[in-house]
């Protein structure tokens, strides 16, 4: 709730100081709102990690099959933590 009204004052704000009457009256009748799009689940929130591609090759030589299981431990490591 206080994320809406806090957000319909800003625009509200920043439309009379540009003197946009049209889109005060329609941003009047339309009211407060939340900053997401609903749906049945929620809203989504999307987030990026990235690893330096050295943090896995630190793992060991990829030529072995033990370098390419550390690889994997580590890939897997990243993505637990990611989840976390």
């Amino acid at each position: 709730m206080r994320w809406r009204l806090g957000n319909f004052a800003d625009e509200l704000q920043k439309l009379q100081k540009r003197k946009r009457l049209k889109e005060i009256q329609q941003w009047t009748m339309e009211g407060p709102k939340d900053p997401w799009r609903t749906s049945k689940h929620g809203p989504m929130r999307e987030v990026i990690l990235t690893a330096h591609a050295d943090w896995f090759d630190a793992a060991g030589d990829q030529s072995t099959w033990r370098g390419m299981m550390a690889k994997r431990r580590r890939e897997q490591a990243f993505e637990d933590l990611a989840v976390e």
